[in-house]
């Protein structure tokens, strides 16, 4: 990942601004820019992933640079949502910290990196689309059988939804 958002920075195309999504992330209504370019966090950030994951792995080389450039309050803003980012300032964070030689969780590197004061909206994706109310931004299908009831309710009241690997076939009759 981080190999292609360094060829979109040195891409001339590319704008000094630009949002990246991923390919199972599918917005659920009509958007404006502000429902994106937003700093979005789901707390804290911690290590994630199973224990001898790259992800996990990723997540621990993430937390040591954040801790070893000073940064006291690191959020986790991989939130599974659409980005904003400036080209330059992503292009330094990715060549100075060796992000496509070691792995790091690159949206936490550029954002608590370039907005060290920020204070994001707090969201909770939740591991399935049955929670609503205040955490109505994103939904993640994440589990099997037991979320299809939830689902059209999630596509009825998020913003976006996103899936884990290999649970497109829960969502696609939906969308």
């Amino acid at each position: 990942v981080a190999q292609k958002m360094l060829a979109v920075c040195e891409d001339v195309n590319t704008p000094d601004y630009f949002i990246w999504s991923n390919d199972d992330i599918f917005p659920l209504c009509p958007l404006t820019l502000t429902d994106v370019d937003i700093l979005v966090a789901e707390g804290p950030i911690k290590e994630r992933g199973s224990k001898t994951s790259h992800y996990r792995k990723n997540s621990q080389n993430t937390i040591k640079v954040l801790k070893e450039a000073g940064i006291k309050r690191a959020y986790d803003y991989a939130t599974h949502t659409p980005m904003v980012y400036f080209k330059h300032l992503l292009k330094e964070i990715l060549i100075d910290f060796k992000a496509t030689e070691m792995g790091h969780l690159y949206e936490n590197l550029y954002f608590n990196l370039n907005f060290p004061n920020a204070r994001p909206i707090f969201i909770d994706p939740g591991a399935h689309p049955n929670n609503t109310g205040t955490q109505s931004y994103v939904g993640i299908v994440k589990f099997a059988e037991t979320q299809k009831p939830k689902i059209k309710e999630a596509i009825e009241t998020r913003k976006f939804l996103n899936c884990a690997h290999g649970r497109f076939g829960l969502i696609e009759p939906f969308l």
